[in-house]
């Protein structure tokens, strides 16, 4: 459980959407809907590029807060 605490969650939907692209790409998945296609693949494309602009953050330490309970 703490490899979870590691990975910067914010990271996980765009990949998780590069991913989903990548597979939708390769394998030849549409939509039936060429309207509805497209705004599939606009939307994937638009949370990729998203992802690659977030900055990576280290999570804080709740134990170096400074506030201490008892």
């Amino acid at each position: 459980m703490d490899k979870l605490r590691n990975i910067n969650k914010a990271i996980l939907l765009p990949l998780l959407a590069a991913i989903a692209a990548f597979i939708k790409q390769s394998f030849g998945y549409e939509i039936s809907d060429e309207l509805l296609n497209t705004i599939a693949d606009i939307s994937l494309f638009i949370v990729m590029i998203i992802g690659l602009f977030i900055k990576p953050t280290k999570p804080k330490d709740e134990s170096s807060s400074g506030e201490t309970y008892h």
